[in-house]
């Protein structure tokens, strides 16, 4: 059976203190395919007081083409 992808796949990255959503980072998205892998490090800076209350969020998200 062929598949055929026609989705960009991505990764949303939410970063919340205190429950909310203070920044956000987006990978690159994989053109075409139907099992993306990303090979991407996103990093946050977060003062070592709010480390107590931060929690991170991931999503996924698709392109359609």
């Amino acid at each position: 059976m062929v598949y055929l992808c026609f989705l960009d796949p991505f990764v949303k990255v939410y970063l919340l203190i205190g429950g909310k959503r203070v920044k956000k980072k987006k990978t690159a998205a994989r053109k075409g395919t139907c099992n993306p892998v990303w090979n991407e490090a996103l990093s946050f800076n977060v003062a070592s007081s709010n480390l107590s209350n931060t929690v991170i969020e991931v999503s996924g998200g698709s392109v359609f083409k």
